[in-house]
């Protein structure tokens, strides 16, 4: 079974996916504050009762994270509010996403930009780059899509990885910024200094179909490399793909399925129809049909666009069934969504501090619901071709 190449589609399609990347990176970054015993969080309580803000936000952190028993969003609120009162920009911003989704507080758009206000004005990259959030999708405020890219801008200069992102995207894209290729693929490049998935993933994309650079498949490869061991859905999918093809990697099937159920693993629908197509194909041994329809069953029942050709082509694979085994795989499909549910997809969209974060941890990942995806910046960008291997033999 052969595969199709990667065709460059360029990044004004109908789809939009910058806010997916992003969400993705929207996840609480790790707080590397560790627990208390009892004698220490008893002085530490008696501080934060005195004022002290370094001992409010740990305790705040502390009931946020679960770090003294069950989350408590109540008190983390509570001790959020005491540090931000006091001009803190890291509690403003947590403080902001408490308000913006209600956790532990009636939601509130609008003081969620309060919050988020005063932390950009103190300069904090984290807090402009929130801000722009809200100006971009008019929550609490009016859209005005000029000042977001201005404190977009601001946060991206002040050295905010994710925000160079979105500055990187925005120049290629042209919308809000001119148009302009090489821009915007350094931005890109600035933008995984930190080691954002997210970032390494667009990189990767940009270096595969020759955006802003000359193309190169083998750089491509390696930042999916990248992108796909911090995590990032979408990178194991890619590299996956890459593999599948052979391009700018020695083609090796076997190693494509197991980058293909890594991103299954994570609710990315393109990887579940790519796993249809690896089970068909026997990529890592014989063809197993009943496995095949079970991923195409998936793919579809999670609201994958599917191609003509692949409906086809699944729906000569349950003729080719029996009853029993047709039911058998639908049974496997439904088992596999009950289990990969959105219980644990993103609920924080917006992007929280951490006090410190490992330069090799990247920002902490959770699974995050592809429901989600609408345009939080004003980027269309098609999804990097994800079309799944030919059916053909």
């Amino acid at each position: 079974m052969r595969a199709v190449n990667s065709k460059k589609t360029g990044w004004g399609g109908a789809k939009k996916v910058c806010s997916y990347l992003l969400l993705l990176a929207f996840a609480s970054a790790v707080s590397a504050t560790e627990g208390a015993d009892e004698k220490d969080l008893a002085k530490r309580l008696a501080k934060a009762e005195n004022g002290d803000r370094n001992a409010q936000v740990f305790l705040a952190d502390g009931y946020e994270f679960g770090r003294f028993g069950a989350p408590d969003r109540v008190q983390a609120a509570r001790w959020y509010r005491r540090a931000a009162d006091q001009g803190d920009a890291y509690a403003q911003t947590h403080l902001g996403v408490i308000y913006l989704e209600g956790l532990g507080v009636a939601e509130d758009k609008a003081e969620a930009v309060r919050w988020f206000q005063r932390a950009a004005a103190s300069s904090d990259p984290v807090g402009q780059h929130d801000l722009a959030m809200m100006y971009l999708k008019g929550w609490g405020v009016a859209e005005d899509r000029e000042h977001a890219i201005e404190l977009m801008m601001r946060s991206a200069k002040a050295g905010l990885d994710l925000s160079q992102l979105c500055i990187g995207l925005t120049y290629i894209e042209g919308e809000g910024l001119r148009r302009d290729e090489q821009e915007g693929f350094r931005w890109l490049k600035r933008a995984t200094h930190n080691h954002l998935p997210a970032a390494l993933f667009v990189l990767g994309y940009a270096y595969e179909n020759a955006l802003g650079t000359p193309q190169d498949l083998a750089k491509a490869a390696s930042e999916y490399r990248r992108a796909a061991e911090l995590g990032d859905a979408m990178a194991q999918n890619n590299l996956g793909r890459m593999y599948f093809d052979g391009r700018g990697v020695p083609r090796d099937r076997s190693h494509a399925m197991e980058y293909f159920r890594a991103g299954a693993e994570q609710q990315n629908r393109e990887s579940y129809l790519n796993m249809a197509v690896c089970s068909l194909d026997g990529c890592q041994g014989s063809r197993d049909l009943v496995a095949a329809y079970a991923w195409y069953v998936t793919a579809r029942d999670a609201q994958l666009p599917i191609e003509a050709e692949f409906t086809e082509k699944f729906s000569q694979v349950a003729a080719a069934l029996s009853a029993a085994q047709v039911s058998d795989a639908r049974a496997r499909s439904q088992s596999w969504l009950a289990k990969h549910s959105s219980d644990s997809a993103i609920s924080v969209v917006m992007l929280k501090h951490a006090p410190k974060v490992s330069p090799n941890a990247g920002y902490a990942m959770q699974n995050a619901k592809e429901a989600f995806v609408e345009p939080w910046l004003p980027i269309s960008i098609p999804l990097p071709n994800y079309r799944s291997p030919d059916l053909q033999h």
